[in-house]
């Protein structure tokens, strides 16, 4: 049996973000299908097992062969639409990650490659679903408050313990 390695939040973000640049591109409905409770939208959630991982890759392979056919249509009518070539490479970009993001663990020296090359593309990949994290100002010298004994001459408080 061949073991594999999965990173569950890059094939995550990953797909988030194919998602909304195809929805940026004209191609609606990507995020619902990716981010919904259908059989795509729960191996993107949970991609545990071979089987989940194939259907990710069957589920971008349809997405290919029909911006293939697309472009084909189009090209028969003499027009031309950069959304198509933009939205191949967005493809291309998702289906190369997803292959970073599976290791198989019976190769050691193909393991630790695909680790590296895995940290490299999960600092590319901006995460989508996070919260924003506001930027906090530096923190600055606080004026220490005024003493009663620097308001009111002649009193002072008892030192603290």
């Amino acid at each position: 049996m061949i073991d594999y390695e999965v990173d569950y939040e890059l094939i995550r973000e990953t797909f988030i973000t194919f998602g909304e640049r195809m929805e940026a591109l004209g191609f609606p409905k990507m995020l619902e299908d990716i981010e919904g409770s259908g059989k795509v939208g729960r191996c993107v959630r949970d991609p545990r097992d071979v089987v989940r991982i194939k259907v990710l890759v069957k589920y971008l392979k349809g997405l290919g062969q029909d911006l293939i056919k697309e472009e084909r249509e189009l090209l028969a009518k003499g027009q031309m639409d950069p959304a198509i070539a933009q939205a191949k490479k967005a493809l291309e970009d998702c289906y190369q990650t997803l292959k970073l993001c599976v290791i198989d663990t019976d190769s050691p020296k193909q393991a630790s490659e695909r680790r590296s090359q895995q940290a490299t593309i999960g600092k590319q990949v901006q995460p989508t679903m996070r919260a924003p994290t506001p930027m906090l100002p530096a923190p600055q010298r606080v004026q220490p408050a005024l003493s009663p004994a620097q308001v009111i001459p002649g009193r002072s408080l008892p030192p603290r313990r």
